[in-house]
């Protein structure tokens, strides 16, 4: 922990605020964190793919309604009432206190008329896409990878990368489930990750990264033993 406490020093020194750790959104002391925007994102935010496109444009940047997945609305008149907030937050691109509870209500509204989806399955959904999908946004590789129609090489490339993530955490968990020394610690920490990534609006693969240590290790320890079976066998 000491490496924090110069960081903490610093804080309370230039922002007269006590803060060991960055901040959730990592905002500045003072800036609006716009919850109701935040929380209207998790309401309908479930892939990379609303990450780039609505997460990081707001604010300062245009938000395009016509990217909005079918998700993103539960009946006709909340389509044209978010369509309307949408349109209101690009005549300056800011999202004001005014614009910001809108989105609250918006959110509350989506929230109580679907809680599991809301709290439960998008939750899950975006763990899901966070550690399944294929690691390719720092390529020269569409976002929209998987249609086909537009870039069939992209999406064929993307598809094996998929799998090759796949393998890892396959070979990963059935080196954990052989139970090798320190095991409960390393899938305790997976477990722990998981659960912080719960709370994530929107996803983002590079926070899975810290898998990857643990699932090498248990990925090494699989080979070793299948290997050392098929060993054996041939020996016999």
């Amino acid at each position: 922990m000491l490496p924090f406490v110069p960081w903490a020093a610093r804080n309370w020194s230039v922002f007269h605020v006590f803060e060991p750790l960055a901040p959730r959104y990592a905002t500045d002391p003072g800036e609006a964190t716009n919850p109701g925007w935040q929380h209207w994102i998790k309401t309908w935010c479930l892939d990379f793919t609303c990450t780039s496109e609505f997460y990081w444009n707001a604010p300062d940047g245009p938000l395009d309604a016509g990217a909005l997945p079918a998700r993103a609305f539960d009946s006709p008149a909340q389509r044209e009432e978010t369509l309307a907030l949408l349109a209101d937050y690009n005549g300056n691109q800011q999202i004001t206190p005014e614009i910001d509870a809108r989105f609250a209500q918006l959110a509350e509204e989506r929230t109580r008329a679907h809680p599991l989806r809301t709290l439960i399955l998008l939750p899950l959904g975006r763990l899901a896409d966070m550690a399944f999908r294929p690691r390719v946004e720092n390529l020269p590789i569409d976002l929209r990878w998987w249609e086909y129609e537009h870039h069939w090489q992209e999406t064929v490339f993307s598809r094996v990368y998929g799998v090759v993530n796949l393998l890892y955490f396959g070979l990963g968990l059935a080196g954990l489930a052989l139970r090798p020394r320190l095991w409960p610690y390393m899938a305790g920490y997976l477990v722990l990750r998981c659960l912080l990534l719960l709370t994530i609006e929107a996803p983002e693969t590079r926070y899975t990264i810290e898998f990857f240590p643990i699932l090498c290790a248990g990925a090494g320890i699989a080979l070793e033993r299948l290997w050392g079976r098929v060993f054996a066998g041939a020996r016999a």
